[in-house]
């Protein structure tokens, strides 16, 4: 599936490729203001949805030094779309606009090994699209960091206030606590140079006290719930266990390197068949010097209806209950900064339900990020 850009703060990704996990979480943030755009159209197909989507996002982030050992990162959104939508149950696909707020926080390196953050934070930091994609909560962040040669091993930490439209709720509807996230990670990464990496990565994750117009929403993307109306809905079961993840990249010649990755989530509380999900995908980036790159891939998925909440899970795979197949191509000039994509993705409905279908999802997407002080 294309979806808009999903740029983690201080280490924007390319088309169709996922920066590695210690690389993600250790870039040293930009000093100065990064600025950013893209163009992109998108359409979704399904008999009981169809959305025509064109659309741009302009970004800024900028990190600024406070004294040694503290730093204020800022990362904003401009999104504009136009398009229509018909939808018999959500407007998960409608035109949108607005400021999106990627990133505001304050980050704590008391000394190298460790790295605290606290503020509004980009969960793309955690590169775990079956649990997370395209959300910033209320959080703070604790990482500690152990390089031993090529190799990296890290522990972190993350807790949050679970925040999106749906937890606005009506007067007298309020639950008696926030609706709350937690996430514990050790990852290994072994990097032999930049284009030959293998990197594994194990967490645990809990979602606390979410919403009845949580659930209420959640149904129609896929997840369980019991009861009806947007006051009275809850989910079937909750939202805890175990997110894991490998990718490796080998140059096997000047310029060619293939690469693989897998991702699994394991929701332990849900019952057998509705709680399992995983994702494979295997490609190559293809090389001409520093002037051409290519990115062909190919992508396998099945994710049961409640392996994680779907309102925060990635549109990539239709969120829950579905199993399909995505291929893509990505096209980047690296001396202009200038990337392409475009994506084919198809997926089946794995439980029988009317608030779902097979559907299909053809995007295209042009970007360029520079600096701009």
């Amino acid at each position: 599936m294309f979806l808009l850009p999903a740029i983690v703060f201080g280490a924007p990704a390319a088309p169709d490729s996922r920066v590695s996990l210690e690389t993600t979480l250790s870039a040293a943030p930009s000093k100065g203001l990064k600025l950013g755009f893209e163009l992109y159209g998108n359409g979704w197909e399904s008999s009981v949805t169809q959305s025509r989507i064109a659309g741009a996002e302009i970004t800024g982030e900028i990190s600024r030094p406070l004294g040694e050992a503290f730093t204020a990162n800022l990362g904003l959104g401009l999104v504009l779309e136009a398009g229509m939508a018909r939808s018999r149950f959500t407007d998960e696909f409608r035109p949108r606009q607005g400021v999106r707020l990627r990133e505001a926080s304050i980050s704590w390196k008391p000394w190298e090994p460790v790295t605290v953050v606290a503020g509004a934070l980009d969960q793309d930091r955690w590169d775990a699209p079956l649990l997370l994609r395209r959300q910033s909560y209320p959080s703070a962040y604790e990482r500690f960091a152990l390089p031993f040669g090529k190799f990296t091993v890290a522990f972190a930490a993350m807790q949050s206030v679970v925040t999106d439209t749906s937890t606005l709720q009506p007067w007298g509807n309020w639950s008696q606590s926030l609706p709350s996230f937690f996430l514990e990670r050790i990852s290994v990464e072994w990097k032999h140079s930049a284009r030959t990496l293998i990197s594994v990565h194990g967490s645990h994750f809990a979602f606390k006290d979410l919403s009845h117009q949580h659930a209420y929403d959640a149904q129609f993307l896929g997840n369980s719930v019991v009861g009806v109306g947007p006051e009275n809905t809850n989910f079937r079961y909750g939202f805890q266990g175990f997110e894991m993840g490998a990718e490796a990249s080998v140059e096997l010649m000047t310029g060619l390197s293939p690469f693989i990755r897998g991702d699994v989530i394991w929701n332990t509380t849900a019952a057998n068949g509705r709680g399992l999900g995983w994702s494979a995908k295997a490609g190559v980036l293809w090389a001409q010097g520093d002037r051409l790159r290519f990115r062909p891939s190919f992508e396998l998925f099945r994710v049961e209806s409640d392996a994680s909440p779907a309102l925060f899970s990635s549109r990539v795979f239709g969120h829950s209950n579905r199993q399909g197949w995505a291929a893509s191509l990505g096209v980047e000039l690296p001396k202009s900064g200038l990337r392409g994509q475009v994506q084919w993705v198809s997926s089946d409905v794995i439980a029988a339900t009317p608030l779902q279908a097979g559907a299909t999802w053809l995007g295209f997407q042009l970007s360029m990020d520079y600096d701009a002080i």
